[in-house]
């Protein structure tokens, strides 16, 4: 993490040193397993109910949602399929069921993520985007991605709209057609 921080390593080379620190050569499906575990046990501390709130208004609105993050699917994934969202993520590279250390393709970030979504919706009539982000790595959503937004950098008290810039900690980017 220290080359990282000084400008040695990229944020992905970091990423896979970290998985591959802890998680090299286990079982894919009990990585996942323990991605489950997370959905349930912990994640909901951390959810905000306005965060929520306001995904289930985009649902109602029959927009279709997703989940881009660059975080990997592992702990991801069980949480996209609890809130009926499209994941679009960092994959973990997994080969005979084994997690090998390594992400598959490029990490989910920056302008990665917008690559992956506009490849996402290109099979769809796109009339209207709404993103919702709270890291440096959300900002390309915010130069012309999104027609209505919602982002905060730092973790303040800063307001947005009726929703606390806190509330949308849990996802990074809904999009809605």
């Amino acid at each position: 993490l220290i080359a990282f921080r000084i400008g040695w390593l990229k944020g992905y080379q970091a990423k896979e040193r970290v998985l591959a620190r802890f998680l090299k050569g286990v079982d894919s499906e009990k990585i996942f397993e323990k991605g489950e575990a997370f959905t349930q046990e912990i994640l909901p501390k951390y959810l905000r109910k306005e965060a929520l709130d306001r995904l289930a208004w985009h649902q109602r609105k029959g927009h279709t949602c997703f989940l881009v993050t660059a975080s990997p699917s592992f702990w991801t994934l069980s949480f996209a399929n609890q809130q009926r969202l499209t994941l679009l993520s960092t994959l973990p590279l997994i080969r005979n069921g084994i997690f090998t250390g390594r992400i598959e393709g490029k990490n989910n970030k920056g302008p990665e993520k917008v690559n992956r979504l506009e490849k996402a919706l290109a099979s769809y009539e796109v009339r209207e985007r709404f993103a919702y982000g709270d890291s440096r790595g959300d900002t390309p959503f915010f130069g012309g991605s999104a027609n209505h937004a919602t982002f905060r950098l730092a973790k303040s008290s800063n307001e947005y709209g009726s929703f606390s810039a806190k509330s949308f900690h849990s996802f990074s980017s809904l999009s809605h057609l």
